[in-house]
């Protein structure tokens, strides 16, 4: 799952956040959605599980807040009603967002589609970018935080530069009007060319 150069490929991304040690899994049955949340850490989960329903264009039409907790080394599951979530609403244009959330920071997320990628109405996005040097006591001399953001839904977000580098994530949804933040490791002085593409681009979608 790596290209010539070392560079990961989409699957690489993949299967590394689906071997999280905290992650949520969202699907679809015929009594409601189903979500699930597996704790595969040493130490018990106390937190919040939020639930946002909202358009691809950044209405929200349902929110809540619940609070969870999950042994070590376990899983709980729930039920979620489709009509409480969805409502009238058109589920070609629906996007839920769930965030498991622990201590103010966000353990785990999860965005889920009533409909199959290629029946999505998405938006046209326009998306901002603004690339900062890191600064931490973690961070490395050649470390870079690229915040992303857009006014509507960008599905599978690609990040490429034609510079020889590492990202700390990539083939991302990015929420409406939510700042995305993602660490760029290069392996050499970076110029900040950076290349964006997405769903949108590449299916010939978003509408206008």
């Amino acid at each position: 799952t790596i290209d010539y150069y070392g560079r990961w490929k989409a699957a690489h991304y993949a299967v590394k956040n689906v071997y999280e040690n905290i992650f949520l899994s969202i699907r679809k049955t015929q009594h409601g959605i189903k979500l699930c949340v597996v704790n595969d850490e040493t130490y018990d989960i106390e937190g919040t599980l939020e639930l946002v329903v909202m358009s691809l264009d950044g209405n929200i039409f349902h929110k809540s807040e619940v609070s969870i907790s999950v042994d070590a080394l376990d899983k709980t599951e729930s039920l979620l009603d489709n009509s409480t979530l969805t409502a009238d609403a058109k589920k070609d244009n629906l996007v839920l967002v769930s965030k498991l959330k622990e201590g103010g920071g966000i353990l785990a997320q999860r965005n889920f589609h009533w409909v199959e990628t290629n029946a999505l109405k998405l938006p046209k996005p326009a998306i901002l970018i603004d690339i900062q040097k890191a600064f931490s006591e973690v961070s490395s001399p050649l470390e870079y935080d690229i915040h992303i953001s857009s006014d509507s839904f960008v599905k599978s977000l690609v990040l490429t530069t034609p510079s020889d580098g590492r990202f700390s994530d990539n083939y991302i949804d990015i929420i409406p009007g939510e700042k995305c933040t993602v660490k760029f490791m290069p392996n050499e002085l970076w110029d900040k060319n950076l290349l964006l593409t997405h769903y949108q681009d590449v299916s010939g979608g978003g509408k206008q």
